[in-house]
């Protein structure tokens, strides 16, 4: 099967399926109607051949939102909350509100909590790690598949004594040592998603409430760190269904991944009866409007506001975490698109009975309706040979997670009688998604834990592999010992603004006639074939070659890498290495006609037939090495990378 056929065929036979009920998908309109919603509130994506399916990392903004804050920012003078202008009522009302439409807290609830305005769900995370009192006693506890993000909490843990343990969910879930190695007075933080941002599974508040159930007598003092940000994309953390005393303690999240924009803004929401385990850290670093009063000249002290009140857990305890003047445009901003977001995906708005959360809970059903056909269609998908074209990942433990998000992640894999099952290349997927104008993720995305898990990869291999030069974001795809697993998985997430009728612009082209397939039929005939032994450099003819799971045998083989940047060269930024002229006689690499006044250099068969680690410079090329240099006026030198060794 194509693969770019293969792209269109994926919501086919979900476009086949039964109508959905009013209840679970397009918000109670009809598909006209919601057609039309989408057409003139998202032209981007509406009006075009574009296929978005990366609502979990860019989900569009509303032009009616867009709008609002234009007419609001020119008719409306707007200052810094600090100066107890009419703009601090605003941004104190925006604090209410997200509580009341995330986390479906009402007022008298609201009370409990505190919301700590951030840059974004990272700058929440790091200002928990900097404020949380690490010490030889405490301990850091994190769910191995996690977003790279909450990962990074380790960094200070560490930096701060303290023991660090990255588990699996049943270790996370399993709290039997905790009590017998720690004293009284030492600190545990417990951190995970509750949703997987790369496969989509959802743990939600459960792994809270067990802790906390297991631990209401624990002589340690233990706090719950909740990254939410790929959960509330879609679906309101409902605090008021639990008790105040089990609810996580720290929750952190984005706004953009929620409504689009703006980006920048993130925050902190605090449980007021944990607040006082976190220091300020304004006994380093104080900014304006932060502070109460300090002195101007020796002996130095400042006092941070609230600063009375830590220990009785009362007062406003964002006034010790929010340094200088907030981002008061941006959180204008969020009420235009909340409001934004209301207006459309609220069924049947009824301004007496009014409920905030309804509008997430009906994308939550909107997009799990979409996600579940996708799942049911990708799972039917089948090579000639009967063999599943896709294998989609779930979180670990997967029985113990509550249910699947809106996001996917898979992997394609050839016919097991073609390179027995090879997985595909993601990044050769990416390419043939964008010629579809399909948007989508691959890679990383993130999150090493869940592809060190899917791909088989150890701590052992992903330094060799960064030892020999492969990055994240790279276009890498295969590595390992065996230089054959995977390092890239693929994601597509859904979003409130995407329909079915979005998805079927997918199914233009038709699939290859399976019995053609089978029979080898075609009408297409090989021409010609070249291969280029060092990238970017000039190929040679040939009239066969054996054909690998990574193209045809030796093909790009070897680089050209710019000593001082460890980069592989092209001629983007060397236009003269089309003059390298490289050739494979007899396993033999043989550089000839390449650079006036350069004897040809010949590489043995050495490089060719051992399988190289990492990536390796040649000292027999390094005299030409250097001539190459004098020409292009480069230090470089010629390396092998793993992904296409033998």
């Amino acid at each position: 099967m194509h693969l770019r056929q293969t792209i269109s065929s994926w919501f086919s036979s979900s476009s086949s399926s039964s109508s959905p009920t009013p209840a679970d998908n397009q918000y109670g309109l009809s598909s006209t109607s919601f057609a039309d919603l989408l057409a003139a509130e998202y032209p981007a994506i509406h009006s075009s051949e574009l296929v978005h399916l990366d609502h979990a990392a860019s989900p569009p903004p509303p032009i009616s939102a867009v709008t609002a804050l234009t007419t609001k920012l020119s008719t409306s003078i707007y200052s810094n909350p600090h100066s107890h202008a009419p703009t601090r009522q605003e941004i104190d009302y925006m604090r209410s509100r997200v509580m009341h439409v995330l986390f479906c807290l009402n007022q008298r609830e609201q009370e409990g909590w505190d919301l700590v305005w951030t840059s974004g769900t990272s700058a929440s995370l790091k200002l928990v790690a900097e404020s949380f009192p690490w010490s030889p006693r405490a301990k850091y506890r994190y769910l191995k598949e996690s977003h790279t993000s909450l990962v990074g909490v380790r960094g200070c843990a560490l930096a701060g004594g303290a023991e660090v343990e990255s588990l699996t969910l049943d270790a996370f879930l399993s709290l039997v040592s905790l009590e017998d190695g720690h004293a009284r007075d030492s600190h545990v933080l417990h951190a995970y998603p509750a949703q997987c941002n790369v496969t989509g599974s959802r743990l939600g508040l459960h792994p809270a409430l067990s802790i906390a159930r297991d631990l209401k007598k624990a002589r340690t003092k233990h706090m719950v760190l909740v990254d939410a940000a790929a959960y509330l994309s879609t679906s309101p953390l409902d605090l008021s269904t639990v008790p105040y005393e089990d609810a996580p303690d720290l929750i952190v999240g984005s706004f953009y991944k929620i409504y689009g924009h703006p980006t920048g803004l993130g925050f902190l929401l605090v449980k007021r009866s944990s607040a006082h385990l976190l220091t300020s850290g304004k006994d380093t670093y104080f900014g304006g409007g932060a502070i109460e009063a300090l002195s101007v000249s020796s002996p130095y002290w400042v006092r941070p506001r609230g600063s009375k009140d830590i220990e009785t857990s009362i007062g406003l305890v964002h006034e010790r975490f929010e340094n200088g003047t907030i981002p008061y445009l941006s959180i204008i901003t969020l009420g235009c698109a909340i409001d934004a977001h209301q207006r459309l995906f609220t069924p049947h708005l009824n301004l007496t009975s009014f409920d905030p959360s309804s509008c997430l809970r009906a994308v939550s059903n909107h997009t799990r309706y979409l996600a579940n056909l996708t799942r049911k269609s990708l799972a039917s998908l089948k090579h000639w040979d009967d063999t599943p074209l896709v294998h989609m990942h779930r979180g670990e433990g997967s029985e113990r997670w509550e249910d699947d998000g809106p996001t996917i992640a898979f992997t394609l894999y050839t016919p097991s009688s073609s390179s027995h099952g090879h997985p595909i290349g993601h990044s050769h997927l990416l390419n043939l998604a964008t010629l579809a104008n399909i948007q989508l993720r691959t890679g990383g995305l993130c999150n090493t834990g869940v592809l060190a898990r899917v791909s088989g990869l150890s701590d052992r291999e992903l330094l060799q592999l960064w030892q020999d030069g492969r990055v994240c974001g790279d276009a890498v795809e295969f590595g390992g010992q065996t230089h054959d697993k995977p390092l890239g998985l693929v994601r597509i997430s859904f979003g409130a603004c995407i329909s079915k009728e979005i998805v079927d612009l997918t199914t233009e082209q038709s699939l290859l006639d399976q019995r053609a397939e089978e029979k080898g039929e075609t009408d297409v005939y090989l021409k010609s074939l070249f291969r280029y032994p060092i990238k970017s450099c000039a190929g040679e003819s040939l009239t066969s070659s054996r054909l690998t799971p990574h193209g045809l045998l030796h093909d790009r083989e070897f680089a050209i890498v710019n000593s001082a940047t460890g980069k592989i060269l092209s001629q983007k930024q060397c236009s003269r290495m089309v003059l390298i002229r490289p050739s494979i006689c007899d396993n033999n690499l043989v550089m000839k006609k390449w650079i006036p006044g350069c004897a040809a250099v010949c590489l043995g068969p050495e490089y060719l037939l051992k399988r190289m680690i990492g990536c390796q410079s040649s000292s027999k090329f390094h005299v030409s090495s250097i001539a190459f240099t004098n020409q292009a006026h480069l230090q470089s030198r010629l390396v092998q990378p793993v992904y296409n060794t033998l």
